[in-house]
C-alpha cells in the first residue's frame, strides 16, 4: 500500500504542575502548557478539558 501524502504528526512538550490554593478549604488546580519545539510556541491551559480541546483541534484536518 502506498500513500500519496505522508501521515501528519505533531510534537509537543507537555508540562503540568499543581497550583496550591492558600485556603486549605479550597481545592488545588492543575495547570498545563504545551510547547511546540519546532516553533517554540507555547500554549497555556487552565484545565485538562481545554488542553484536550486544543489537541482535538490539532487532529482536525
Amino acid at each position: 500500500m502506498t500513500f500519496n501524502n505522508p501521515p501528519t504528526y505533531r510534537t509537543f512538550i507537555l508540562r503540568l504542575w499543581e497550583e496550591r490554593n492558600p485556603d486549605p478549604q479550597k481545592t488545588n488546580s492543575w495547570r498545563f502548557t504545551l510547547e511546540d519545539p519546532e516553533t517554540n510556541t507555547r500554549h497555556a491551559f487552565q484545565s485538562l478539558d481545554s488542553l484536550v480541546q486544543f489537541l482535538q483541534k490539532q487532529m482536525t484536518p
